[in-house]
């Protein structure tokens, strides 16, 4: 009788602590409702089996984080193609407003200057001013052309130096995520769930997802950091990711790998992808000026060099001289003996000073179909669009992959996510079932002091 009664009250204090441990979970649960990195808990309850397998009360076995594993490698996957496309379409459209495209000061409107120049010098050579306008227009259309380059060369600069910073950071991160592989794995041998542990570690996966496409795999408490089939972290061990700058057919490329086991990584998304096809992208670009340019200070037959060449100048002599020279940085720039004395532009195409046939075959020139079965004019403005085209398509890109992040996190939100009426639900509802155990253990410790009082 007596037995009976101490097990039922003992039922009856199981229950007790298990709801209450319980009620603690779904109140951390509320507590972290706004924590993006929290995964819900969910209390694991199992009964307790005394001898001969007698039901002894219940007790609360684990807390388990809810996760779906699918889910989340679906996260992973869309915040490295936005991070990709991110950074692309900034980059790019930094470049797109650097060639100014068609608008006022671009390259083509200085271009356009320079052509109207040519063709009101070839109505009045004798005009000193008017030379001197040829030049000074010339001169800001080459200025514009070797700015746009530079600017370019810049925004590569900028972004060499971007990943060496933060190829850095990934390395760091990778070196944490292992050193919380060991305190995962000590924590459960000593009993304890980790969760929060695994939160933390999560959440610097992510971190890392926007760099570089990886995967992750966790088989008994082994967890593994994978980039297409090549392991970055494995337990408490983690390799560094090292990168490379070089030229290849006039474009710079980037090479990542692991010094460690001496292999190139292939990495297809991520900001660090992005950083890749941005130089690709930007040295195609540079490559189409740099033909312009070689096209203009290119002194071989029928070229605006050549014309020039053999144009005579407002002192009747034979020029014999380019209009437009490389540098000493590479660039373009009016040959600086005209551009010192205009009068040595070459108007004409006789000595004569009121002759500007040659400035009108200059001008006529420039807009001919001689340059790739073109015209400079066509050619610079193809660079121009093919750049815009390639910004707008980066920027819908990224509208798209913006969209599949945001589905995929909220398809994450929805399962480890913390819902406050969902969990103040349970709250209460845990709380009636505590409210009806402790009258229960009352009761019970009532009989039992009853039965007690009776015997003596």
């Amino acid at each position: 009788m007596f037995m009976g009664n101490f097990t039922s009250l003992n039922i009856g204090l199981t229950a007790l602590r298990t709801f209450k441990q319980y009620q603690e979970i779904l109140g951390n649960n509320i507590t972290n409702v706004s924590n993006e990195n929290y995964k819900r808990r969910e209390a694991i309850i199992e009964p307790i089996r005394g001898p001969d397998n007698l039901y002894g009360g219940v007790k609360l076995s684990s807390i388990k984080r809810i996760v779906d594993y699918f889910i989340e490698s679906e996260v992973r996957t869309s915040i490295s193609d936005y991070e990709k496309h991110k950074i692309l379409s900034s980059i790019i459209s930094e470049v797109e407003e650097n060639l100014s495209a068609l608008g006022e000061g671009s390259i083509l409107d200085k271009l356009t200057d320079f052509w109207k120049s040519l063709e009101e010098v070839s109505k009045n050579s004798q005009d000193i001013t008017l030379r001197r306008e040829v030049v000074s227009k010339a001169k800001d259309f080459t200025q514009k052309i070797n700015s746009t380059l530079n600017k370019n060369y810049f925004i590569e600069s900028k972004i060499i130096k971007k990943l060496n910073v933060e190829i850095k950071e990934v390395n760091n991160k990778l070196k944490e995520i292992a050193e919380l592989n060991q305190e995962i794995k000590s924590a459960i041998l000593l009993g304890n769930d980790a969760n929060s542990l695994k939160d933390i570690r999560d959440s610097i996966v992510d971190e890392v997802s926007k760099y570089i496409n990886i995967e992750v795999s966790e088989k008994d408490e082994e967890y593994k950091l994978v980039i297409n089939g090549i392991v970055l972290v494995n337990g408490n061990n983690y390799f560094s990711l090292e990168s490379k700058v070089y030229e290849e057919n006039g474009t710079k490329n980037i090479d990542f790998f692991l010094k460690e086991y001496g292999v190139n990584v292939d990495i297809s998304s991520g900001k660090f992808s992005a950083y890749n096809r941005a130089l690709n992208d930007i040295e195609n670009i540079n490559l189409k000026i740099k033909q312009a340019i070689y096209f203009l200070t290119s002194n071989n037959v029928n070229t605006f060099n050549y014309l020039h060449k053999n144009g005579y100048d407002i002192y009747g002599n034979l020029s014999n001289k380019d209009f437009f020279v490389i540098d000493e940085t590479g660039g373009i720039t009016v040959n600086p003996l005209i551009e010192a004395e205009p009068g040595l532009f070459a108007a004409s195409k006789t000595p004569y000073i009121s002759d500007g046939t040659n400035a009108s075959e200059l001008a006529s020139f420039l807009k001919s179909s001689n340059f790739n079965n073109s015209s400079i004019f066509n050619f610079i403005s193809e660079i121009s669009s093919a750049t815009g085209y390639l910004s707008q398509n980066y920027n819908n890109l990224l509208e798209i992959s913006n969209n599949i992040k945001n589905s995929n996190l909220s398809k994450r939100d929805m399962i480890s996510g913390v819902s406050i009426d969902e969990e103040m639900l349970k709250l209460l509802e845990i709380q009636k079932y505590y409210s009806v155990v402790a009258k229960y253990v009352t009761i019970s410790n009532e009989i039992l002091e009853e039965m007690i009082r009776i015997l003596k």
